[in-house]
């Protein structure tokens, strides 16, 4: 039993660490991006989208660098995700780790107003 509990904080440790590099932090420079998708969006709403998606999608599949897909193409997957009925996402979720997603794809890609 204590072995198996090593190993689950150990794999914990791992993702976390690779999210880490995978997956950077949203900063202060990131929010006029975010609030074109989702208006009033401070910093604060961008890291609780980060960390959402850290927990909720890596439970199904690797993640993704933001950087990976277009602002727009976060936008339509997000979407999908949120309508798919195996996944557990509500609409405040999806709202939040899509603002993440598009504001870090952004930093690489000139987004249009939607």
């Amino acid at each position: 039993m204590k072995a198996r509990r090593s190993a689950a904080l150990a794999a914990l440790l791992v993702t976390a660490a690779c999210a880490a590099t995978v997956v950077p932090a949203p900063v202060a420079s990131d929010v006029p991006a975010a609030q074109r998708v989702a208006a009033g969006s401070i910093l604060g709403e961008l890291s609780a989208g980060r960390r959402l998606y850290v927990d909720k999608c890596s439970g199904c599949h690797p993640l993704f660098a933001p950087g990976a897909r277009s602002p727009e193409e976060w936008r339509t997957i997000i979407e999908a995700m949120r309508i798919d009925a195996e996944v557990e996402l509500t609409d405040a979720e999806a709202t939040a780790i899509g603002a993440y997603l598009y504001a870090i794809a952004s930093r690489s890609t000139v987004a249009p107003n939607p």
